[in-house]
């Protein structure tokens, strides 16, 4: 009789414990997920998909196991979250760049102690954004990045400003931060930078990408 007893306890127990993941509403950018930790901390965030995607993984390097919530999947691109753990509680990850979307297809090098985000805007690759992070407390610091797109320029007529597209001209650029004696933010830094025609840029796509990768690791 104590064994049934003690089973119907374990049984009640488990229909009385919170869903480690559900959905509780909508909003115009997508559905809204409550997920419980195992630590018994409820985490709350907006995913474009209404399947839940967690998973455990240390993106910060410490040597505990952090939150990895993906948020947005298309084609080429997925986009994340990071809850990372304090000691405490998870907490959302801050970033000074990448502000839209979420972290799109991220790689740790924690040799390096630089999470590496990339998002793919199509020409098969040619044409993407890249930012290198370290983490500062909570918070992923850009300390390099590289972006290739479309060539464009600005004119000023009076109090309207135009900006001109050009989709026959590729331009690439290697940056970091850079500040002065008083650490204030100073235009970023160039490191290297192309500008050639679409179709050259078809041409020598696999240099370009291979010059470009050597910009932005050198010295790190």
């Amino acid at each position: 009789m104590k064994r049934r007893f003690a089973a119907l306890l374990l049984v009640l127990a488990g229909l009385a414990a919170p869903a480690r993941a559900e959905v509780v509403g909508r909003t115009h950018d997508g559905y809204i997920h409550r997920y419980t930790a195992d630590n018994g901390q409820e985490l709350y965030y907006v995913s474009g998909m209404e399947e839940e995607i967690v998973r455990m993984e240390d993106v910060n390097f410490d040597g505990d196991d952090d939150l990895v919530v993906l948020v947005e999947q298309g084609a080429s691109n997925g986009f994340f979250e990071f809850y990372v753990y304090d000691g405490a509680q998870y907490v959302l990850a801050g970033r000074d760049a990448m502000l839209d979307g979420g972290i799109p297809n991220y790689a740790l090098y924690p040799e390096k102690g630089i999470v590496c985000a990339q998002v793919n805007n199509g020409w098969a690759g040619l044409l993407h954004e890249t930012q290198l992070f370290c983490w500062e407390g909570t918070t992923m610091r850009r300390v390099r990045g590289a972006v290739s797109e479309n060539a464009t320029s600005w004119t000023m007529d009076g109090t309207r400003c135009t900006q001109t597209t050009d989709t026959g001209i590729l331009s690439l650029r290697v940056t970091e931060p850079a500040h002065d004696e008083n650490g204030c933010s100073l235009p970023d830094r160039v490191l290297f930078e192309r500008e050639l025609t679409a179709d050259r840029a078809a041409e020598q796509g696999e240099t370009l990408l291979e010059e470009e990768a050597e910009a932005l690791w050198q010295g790190l």
